[in-house]
């Protein structure tokens, strides 16, 4: 909702979610290491398919290209697609390893044995490098669509652990102090003693509490799946629940929403909305008590 909201307020600003509690799955060794990458990598997918209009698997089908092949691109798509290729490949780094007869590590009696090892892994994405394919990719891709700037929109910055969110602060600073590339962390904030579990470096510009009238919670739902199915009785509950907080509200249809499939239930009445109302809360809690534990954790 807040990249329409950004596209409502100005036209030539495009934006971009980047999913920041998945970035173990860029690099699962070092995540702080994959941001610059990820950022990238998300950034040429929504260009590919918000912007030029294009499907995802052909920017992905391209992938092993020689450049041989006959094909009439525009400027834009061959160097989103350049840029592409060069993030997802891998480079192996090969060596040897000495084991012995038994498989154990060599230094134990037995006949010894060589055998090679190959590993392949991503090139760290450097501050200056990340800035190089902005650079580009604003110049070449942006402006030539009418578009002058971009805000990535960093998601779920909050399910990083704290000393993660600063190395990623400290470590890409200079990202941060880019002109025509902005970043904007979107989080939901969980409070410990009154204080959310972000930063104090972070800056909170907005801070949307919940909607204040039932019909937005409406046009909310009706967003993301059917609201012929929800009674008035279920939309009233559901909004005294959780003043019309728009993650929670969310969540909390989800759930009853399976309720009512495993139930087989055409409708979702207000007793299977405070059913899942109650498991939403459950769940909430036990996850809040994990969390603190492990801040504990670290604190020790």
């Amino acid at each position: 909702m807040i990249d329409e909201e950004i596209k409502v307020k100005n036209s030539q600003i495009f934006a971009c979610f980047v999913n920041i509690a998945s970035l173990r799955a860029y690099e699962p060794g070092d995540e702080i290491s994959s941001f610059p990458r990820a950022v990238l990598l998300q950034l040429c997918s929504s260009l590919w398919t918000n912007l030029l209009g294009k499907s995802y698997l052909d920017l992905r089908d391209h992938l092993h290209d020689t450049g041989r092949e006959i094909a009439i691109k525009m400027k834009d798509e061959k160097i989103i697609q350049r840029i592409y290729t060069q993030l997802m490949k891998k480079h192996g780094v090969g060596g040897y390893k000495f084991t012995n007869s038994i498989g154990v590590s060599a230094g134990v009696k037995g006949s010894k044995k060589e055998e090679k090892e190959f590993q392949s892994h991503h090139s760290e994405i450097l501050p200056f490098e990340f800035a190089e394919f902005a650079n580009e990719i604003i110049s070449n891709v942006l402006i030539p669509n009418n578009k002058k700037r971009i805000i990535i929109l960093c998601d779920e910055a909050n399910h990083m652990p704290l000393f993660k969110q600063e190395e990623i602060l400290e470590r890409y600073f200079d990202l941060f102090g880019s002109k025509k590339l902005q970043f904007l962390f979107v989080a939901g904030l969980v409070p410990w003693d009154n204080k959310p579990f972000l930063p104090s470096c972070f800056e909170t510009r907005l801070e949307l509490l919940g909607f204040p009238e039932k019909a937005d919670l409406i046009n909310l739902i009706e967003k993301y799946g059917p609201i012929e199915i929800f009674t008035g009785e279920a939309i009233d509950l559901l909004f005294e629940a959780y003043k019309g907080h728009p993650r929670d509200s969310l969540e909390a249809c989800g759930r009853a929403f399976d309720l009512s499939k495993e139930l087989v239930q055409d409708n979702i009445e207000a007793s299977l909305m405070f059913r899942a109302i109650k498991e939403k809360n459950e769940f909430k809690k036990r996850y809040e008590e994990q969390m603190i534990r492990e801040r504990m954790m670290l604190k020790s």
